[in-house]
């Protein structure tokens, strides 16, 4: 198989050229890292850019199938045509708009560029979430507020450089805690808020039931 990186530039584009070290220190490094917590065969690549990222990982078979988004001229133009290039189009499909959290139910994204951890969360309720962030020491003049219960891995590369691998699954989870039974507990205001986004998507049936009150939670695929 030809390096993914020696097609990159084969595309026609007004965005300049990405080198070859650029490539491999800040996209493939940071791409494989997110490769080795990939488990689903299909995965969302979300604020995709130029997708490199979703298309890099159907490219090297981590993956069998991969949607992309983004609402940015022209690099969702340059992925589209890199995957006719590479002659993905049955395994990638390439939307250019912004996504809302309930517009994505029960899959797998993956983001190395998002911006804003906070809203990349809101995605988390009924999705499995991983992605990238600089440590503190690389670092130290940006904000870093984060919600959620977060699995936090350090990966270094051979220079030094190192990130925070950042991996999270409420999607069964979450779904059970808005159910569950209640004693003096209120729902996490922020979590509530996330759920806000999903509810047109979600089909509720309440239960009552001696001694227990309950909310059935599940998804509605055809929403």
């Amino acid at each position: 198989m030809t390096d993914f990186f020696e097609h990159l530039n084969q595309i026609p584009t007004t965005l300049g050229p990405i080198e070859k070290e650029y490539w491999e220190k800040q996209h493939k490094w940071a791409y494989d890292q997110i490769a080795s917590k990939i488990t689903d065969d299909h995965i969302i690549d979300l604020g995709c850019g130029c997708g490199l990222l979703g298309i890099y990982l159907v490219y090297i078979n981590k993956v069998k199938t991969a949607t992309l988004y983004d609402g940015r001229e022209p690099q969702i133009t340059y992925a589209q045509d890199l995957v006719t290039y590479l002659g993905l189009q049955d395994k990638i499909k390439i939307y250019k708009k912004f996504v809302k959290p309930g517009d994505i139910i029960d899959s797998t994204i993956v983001t190395s560029r998002f911006g804003s951890l906070l809203e990349f969360e809101k995605f988390s309720l009924t999705n499995r979430l991983i992605t990238l962030r600089r440590t503190k020491e690389v670092e130290p003049y940006f904000v870093r507020p984060m919600q959620l219960p977060w699995t936090i891995e350090i990966v270094k590369r051979d220079d030094g450089f190192e990130l925070e691998l950042l991996t999270i699954d409420l999607h069964g989870t979450g779904m059970q805690m808005l159910s569950s039974e209640r004693w003096m507990e209120e729902l996490n205001p922020e979590l509530m808020q996330f759920s806000n986004y999903i509810m047109d998507r979600l089909t509720i049936k309440e239960t009552h039931t001696i001694g227990n009150d309950s909310m059935f939670v599940t998804y509605n695929k055809t929403a």
